[in-house]
């Protein structure tokens, strides 16, 4: 697999099927506190031996030369493994997985893990014309390979020594430790889908990505078109109907009311809103929008794999049945599968009650319920050919009476088991029932004061708050507990001659959420001329501090280096070479929010500029690093390190406009013509620019057969600037003067219409080491009143142009006018355009030597012609005429021949010195 590091600088360039570059990349935030919830594994893998499940797909996985530690890429591995057992995709998704430092924060919120598809794929053979696709499910969705061996996607995974992981894959919650599977199964389908192109800078809202093919539109992201303002099904506000750089689509994107509009969205959901996606009001690049709502699906919710954040001690190793539906909108094969509600893990049903089996279906149809036994054997049949829904399902039952107590599990299957129950007891005694809450676990913005109680008559409730089980000697929950930060409470009943109850975890998360600023852009290297901005949610109160010497600021809640910010969005401008360090914070009503840190290193930068015929620059570009696109203006600079080989690109055409791509200029090296060239950047080189010129329409390449008005056939042109070569995952691209010939129809015009978009005049080349060939082909049948006849090049000739060689097959060409005429001389083969060429009048032309080969000597196009017959037969083939006039400079007329066994004689008129002269020559034909 590819490790090496790389940029190319893309101007777009057009085709119809295409690939574009990654935009966004989704970022997954650590929090300090401990959830100790679980949401287990689905049962079809968890259970995929006593269910007979097998994985569906494939995933590859490499990493970088800093490879994780072992017990880390287990924990990946376990990770992803999972994934295989949910999509059905005959295509292999490879992941490239790179372990470094991504930062920590010890007072705010950190980043764990990052990860985005490599690339974006958009094809007139995919579902949805004119949409983005991730690359992994583009090539699923065409079954084929759309990228080489190229990863599919990267996830970055936070190597600094302050994260503590924990690397078990038995999903069990461990005390300030951040489990390192619900990460890598949060990040993996960050790459499967769920990113796209929205983005949010000062006071303007962004949608999709201008690009393949070239055209003044914005096309978004499968994932972005799903968005929608309000939770009603079906959707009518769709996020991307709203105008590009506009503040209604910031208004949108920061309102709290963005819902993911897909049918199966809503049904896994309920079927009574569409689910909510984090749109908070202050936009966080990298979390918004690409993650449900953190509110609405908290800590232990079955779907909070794909919320922004994650605790210490929150095991999440599944998508849950909404996470999966999003991903099968977007158009990926979900495996059926069922998860079960009830019975839980724990219980304990009584025999012969009246019990409901409860389990979401994310397909729905037939299905039969099995009752099996702690070793997996039959027991009875529960259920037959019943009719599932999608999405919620219950089954009434009765408890057998005469089984023997002991641990049993349901199975569903139809044509195959797709889920299962975890372990259940089934016994004589009564369950005690679960401890209830008052009020219920949520959000408050206030401290709480909870109390507890059970159905049961006279149970008792023993709790934990460190996030271990309750036990019979663990404390009895007291009349009411205070609660004035995030807490999780575990409780469980106890009462004699009964089973325990099963445990009732409640999280409960205190005060209102500050917003955090943001500061963009992230921590870096940048160029010179930096600018970043600061801006924060209305109604808030920012705090700033920074230090331009590389040391470290003070936290700007610290008494005394409180310095307020306005106006909002505030904008800095960093012109010196130097290390700038920023601490950010926001502030209400007494409460702080978490600390934003930023750190910029500032070297000298180089400027990418487009320029068009008069000097104007014009386009957005875009820096490749490893798989990953990043579009810059052109007049803002960007880091290129000395020494090191860059890829540059650039438009193919300017859009309205007769104008072309010509050539690259760095102001210290030779020009490059090619709209994707290497560059290896020099001490000096501050500017690349990427030059356009006028190309004109009226050119025309054409054969002339015999000097006569007619001009069938084919001729050949070679255009450096042609960008017809498709190189994955980056596009087509010209070739420069490694482009081939190409046979065209005579005659031929590279005009607008054309792919060629008209050709640049004056391009010499006996000044520029890039110029446009044409050429004639070595021998073409081409018919001539109704005959096929040979033609073989003779020479080239026309109007404003002018030629290397005029008498070589390929040659260069320089057209210097816009009407120019590169015209193709072809004879024909025993063919004249004299009438009186071949008549033999009172001289011989035509004459048998001793060992019966044909010679024959003739007129065309005012120059004297020989040929001979390859065998005796006058009818069979003939050898390619030889202008022996040329030879000698001159004209010719005239000719006979005569033979002296089998060596031939020819003589013609010519002219020598102005005077009139007779050629004569003699050989033996080879």
């Amino acid at each position: 697999m590819k490790n090496s590091f790389f940029i190319i600088l893309l101007f777009w360039a057009l085709c119809n099927t295409s690939i574009l570059p990654q935009y966004n990349t989704s970022v997954l935030e650590g929090t300090h506190n401990n959830a100790y919830t679980v949401v287990e594994a689905p049962s079809i893998y968890k259970y995929r031996t006593v269910l007979g499940k097998i994985a569906t797909s494939n995933f590859e996985i490499s990493y970088t030369d800093t490879m994780p530690p072992l017990q880390a890429r287990t924990a990946i591995e376990y990770a992803i493994k999972i994934w295989e057992f949910l999509i059905n995709s005959d295509q292999t998704i490879n992941v490239l997985v790179r372990w470094k430092d991504l930062g920590y924060s010890s007072t705010g919120v950190y980043t764990l893990a990052n990860c985005g598809p490599t690339t974006y794929y958009n094809s007139p053979s995919l579902p949805k014309e004119n949409v983005q696709y991730p690359i992994a499910l583009a090539e699923h969705l065409m079954n084929q390979n759309l990228n080489e061996d190229d990863y599919e996607m990267i996830i970055n995974i936070n190597s600094n020594d302050s994260v503590s992981w924990y690397f078990g894959t038995d999903g069990v919650p461990q005390k300030d430790k951040v489990d390192m599977v619900s990460v890598i199964l949060h990040e993996t389908a960050h790459g499967l889908g769920y990113n796209g192109f929205f983005n949010v800078s000062g006071s303007y809202g962004y949608k999709g990505i201008s690009g393949f093919p070239v055209d003044t539109n914005s096309h978004s992201s499968i994932y972005d078109i799903y968005t929608s303002f309000n939770s009603y099904y079906p959707a009518l506000d769709f996020l991307v109907s709203y105008p590009n750089h506009s503040t209604e689509l910031k208004t949108k994107l920061t309102s709290d009311n963005v819902y993911f509009s897909g049918d199966n969205a809503w049904i896994q959901n309920g079927r009574y809103r569409l689910p909510k996606l984090y749109t908070p009001a202050g936009w966080k690049a990298g979390s918004s929008i690409f993650h449900l709502d953190e509110v609405t699906f908290p800590q232990g919710n079955s779907n909070s794999l794909m919320t922004p954040q994650f605790d210490q001690a929150e095991v999440i190793h599944s998508p849950g049945e909404v996470g999966l539906a999003i991903l099968k909108d977007l158009g990926w094969n979900i495996n059926r599968l069922a998860t079960f509600i009830h019975p839980e893990p724990g219980v304990s049903l009584q025999k012969g009650a009246v019990d409901t089996i409860k389990w979401i279906d994310n397909e729905g149809g037939s299905y039969n319920l099995d009752l099996l036994d702690s070793f997996d054997n039959f027991i009875m049949t529960v259920s037959t050919l019943g009719m599932a829904n999608d999405g919620l399902n219950q089954y009434v039952w009765t408890v057998p009476a005469n089984v023997p107590d002991g641990m049993y599990r349901i199975k569903i299957q139809f044509g195959g088991a797709f889920g299962g129950t975890n372990l259940f007891s089934i016994s004589e005694q009564q369950q005690v029932a679960k401890p209830i809450f008052t009020p219920p676990p949520d959000t408050y913005e206030n401290p709480v004061t909870v109390t507890a109680s059970c159905p049961t008559s006279g149970a008792i409730i023993r709790y934990t708050m460190n996030g271990t089980e309750p036990t019979i000697n663990s404390p009895v929950f007291p009349p009411s507990l205070e609660i004035t930060t995030l807490t999780t409470i575990k409780a469980k009943a106890f009462k004699t001659g009964m089973i325990p109850s099963l445990t009732t975890t409640a999280v409960y998360n205190i005060g209102i959420e500050i917003t955090v600023p943001e500061l963009f852009p992230i921590s870096g290297t940048y160029p010179q001329g930096l600018k970043t901005t600061l801006s924060w949610e209305s109604g808030l109160r920012c705090f700033m501090n920074y230090t331009n010497d590389g040391s470290e600021p003070y936290d700007p809640s610290i008494p005394g280096y409180q310095v307020e910010i306005s106006p909002n969005p505030k904008t800095y401008k960093w012109e010196n070479i130097g290390t700038i360090k920023m601490k950010a914070r926001t502030y209400l009503n007494g409460t702080w929010s978490s600390l934003v840190e930023r750190e910029y290193i500032i070297i000298p930068g180089v400027v990418i500029k487009q320029l068009d015929a008069s000097g104007t620059p014009f386009g957005q570009a875009a820096y490749w690093d490893y798989s990953f696109w990043h579009y810059v203006d052109p007049d803002q600079a960007f880091v290129m390190e000395n020494t090191k080989q860059y890829f540059l690109s650039s438009h193919n055409w300017k859009p309205g406009t007769n104008q072309k791509f010509n050539y690259w200029d760095d102001n210290l090296n030779n020009k490059r013509y090619r709209n994707w060239d290497t560059l290896s950047i020099e001490s000096g080189t501050r500017e690349v620019k990427s030059h356009f010129s006028e190309a004109v329409n009226g050119v025309t390449i054409k054969n002339s057969l015999e000097s006569t008005g007619i001009n069938g056939g084919q001729v050949e042109f070679m255009d450096p600037w042609l960008v017809d070569f498709n190189e994955p995952p980056y596009g087509y691209r010209s070739r420069g003067m490694n482009a081939p010939f190409l046979p065209r129809p005579s005659p031929f015009n590279p005009n607008y219409s054309s792919s060629y978009k008209g050709v640049f005049l004056n391009q010499d080349p006996s000044q520029t080491s890039t110029y446009y060939k044409v050429g004639m082909l070595e021998e073409q049948l081409i018919s001539v009143n109704g005959q096929n006849r040979k033609f073989f090049p003779y020479k080239w000739t026309g109007n404003g142009v002018s030629f290397q060689d005029e008498y070589a097959r390929q040659t260069g060409v320089v057209f210097a006018s816009s009407n120019a005429t590169a015209t193709a001389i072809l004879k024909g083969q025993l063919m004249s355009n004299d009438q009186n060429g071949i008549s033999s009048g009172s001289q011989r032309k035509l004459v048998r030597t001793d060992n019966g080969i044909y010679h024959l000597v003739y007129e065309s196009m005012s120059h004297v012609w020989y040929t001979h017959s390859l065998t005796g037969d006058f009818n069979g083939q003939w050898k390619q005429e030889r202008c022996l006039s040329d030879a000698i400079g001159n004209l010719g007329k005239n000719p006979a021949i005569d033979f002296e066994v089998n060596k031939v004689k020819i003589v013609f008129e010519t002219a020598l010195n102005d005077e009139a002269a007779i050629y004569l020559i003699t050989f033996i034909p080879m």
